[in-house]
């Protein structure tokens, strides 16, 4: 399977509602296996877990292990089944800079970056990316975490968002949580794979349905 020319290819173009994400879900269900090996074979799952060494670097499952992660968590993380995590702070510098690749989709304020995300502990393979989630529940308490945070927070206007597989360049599950309020370049270009997570839920929901 070669992810990159599934993210070249017309159909990965827009992944960011419910009628693009379920043609995605139908599209890779039938290769699953392929996908599966490609993740074994580069190195990202071992014995059906996410790997959480240094090669690859694979950012958030390495968080969702207990590495150290120095995000305010707002209580998010009470459970432990959820964990907040920035980006680096460069990234979040640049966030008006629409030159800068990995910009922040939003500016921060006097408590934190504006543009954060919130992973999962749970490291089975299937949890690498929306796109092979089946556990409705398990979204719907992500979800909840994600409005802990942005009540804490004090955000009104947010976003919640994951990019779907081959849009993602993370391969570990992460939700994207953004006061778009303060939202800048980064947000606007990225629209195109700012799949919101109700939309992920409805999808999932009636995947017996379809």
């Amino acid at each position: 399977m070669d992810i990159q020319k599934l993210r070249e290819n017309i159909i990965c173009k827009n992944i960011c509602n419910v009628a693009s994400f379920r043609t995605m879900r139908d599209f890779f269900k039938p290769q699953e296996h392929l996908l599966y090996k490609y993740l074994v074979e580069n190195n990202f799952v071992k014995d059906d877990m996410l790997t959480t060494g240094i090669q690859p670097f694979n950012y958030f499952a390495r968080i969702g292990s207990g590495k150290p992660n120095f995000a305010p968590q707002y209580g998010v993380n009470e459970t432990g089944e959820f964990v907040v995590c920035h980006k680096q702070e460069k990234d979040c510098e640049q966030w008006n800079n629409p030159d800068y690749k990995s910009g922040a989709m939003a500016d921060g304020d006097e408590n934190g970056p504006g543009h954060v995300f919130i992973t999962t502990t749970n490291l089975n393979w299937k949890y690498f990316n929306i796109l092979t989630i089946t556990d409705v529940d398990f979204l719907e308490r992500m979800k909840e975490a994600a409005l802990k945070y942005v009540s804490a927070r004090g955000w009104t206007n947010y976003g919640l968002f994951f990019h779907c597989l081959p849009c993602n360049s993370v391969h570990s599950l992460h939700l994207h949580v953004v006061n778009i309020d303060k939202a800048g370049p980064h947000y606007h270009d990225r629209i195109y794979k700012n799949l919101p997570i109700d939309d992920a839920i409805e999808v999932i929901a009636n995947l017996d349905l379809l």
